[in-house]
């Protein structure tokens, strides 16, 4: 039997590899702590005190999933069959878009520092292999055919 719930407590336990949520089911009820699941393994989202969830039982195990508030942020208008979109506030968006031809567009913003990380090197380049390289150790390389400055506005206000 599926019951809803209102977080009152969360919990990051590193050491157990689970999110834990403190939930109350009901007026004067006491909080429940309960593993928070989300919709697969190794992905990993913690709810904020005050979501409501779902509470259901898995194996004898009462669970939090699904929290149901409506978004605080204005719903995406660009939404097709196939896509997936995380949004955490109106500036930040990571969206991957399926495409007719079934290839899959990333698209990715933030209102904040975008930091991208790679122990060993990253690759930034276009289906022909032109972009930016590195291997790490502060080298880096650029490959292209031709290279273009412009002067004046950014695409953005174009």
């Amino acid at each position: 039997m599926t019951k809803f719930g209102r977080v009152s407590s969360v919990f990051i336990g590193e050491a157990s590899g689970r999110v834990l949520v403190d939930v109350v089911t009901g007026p004067n009820r006491e909080p429940r702590k309960m593993p928070f699941l989300t919709f697969q393994k190794e992905a990993y989202s913690v709810p904020e005190e005050g979501d409501t969830v779902q509470v259901s039982e898995v194996g004898g195990e009462r669970v939090a999933h699904s929290p149901v508030n409506t978004p605080p942020v204005e719903f995406p208008t660009d939404l097709s069959e196939g896509d997936f979109c995380f949004k955490f506030n109106e500036g930040t968006e990571l969206h991957f878009s399926k495409q007719e031809d079934g290839t899959v567009n990333v698209e990715l913003s933030c209102d904040g520092t975008l930091s991208v990380t790679g122990s060993g090197g990253f690759e930034l380049v276009d289906g022909d292999g032109y972009g930016i390289v590195t291997e790490g150790g502060g080298v880096f390389n650029w490959h292209h055919e031709d290279v273009d400055f412009k002067t004046g506005p950014k695409p953005s206000e174009e």
